[in-house]
């Protein structure tokens, strides 16, 4: 996992982008975590089917 570390000067539209890329990151995190859990053991969940699905995902999400 990577972790970002930063300090900005930043005003109230700014700090909002943030934390709404922040929330977005977080959510196709969960809904991809979510999908590997309750996959079968006979589909084979790796990275490169997570890659497809967080894609999927994020499509989904500007949709909304």
């Amino acid at each position: 996992m990577l972790v970002y570390e930063y300090k900005i000067k930043a005003n109230g539209t700014k700090l909002a982008a943030i934390d709404e890329a922040i929330r977005t990151g977080q959510y196709i995190r969960n809904k991809c975590l979510r999908y590997w859990v309750d996959a079968n053991k006979e589909q084979k969940i790796n990275r490169f089917a997570l890659n497809k699905y967080s894609t999927i995902v994020a499509s989904e999400l500007k949709k909304l």
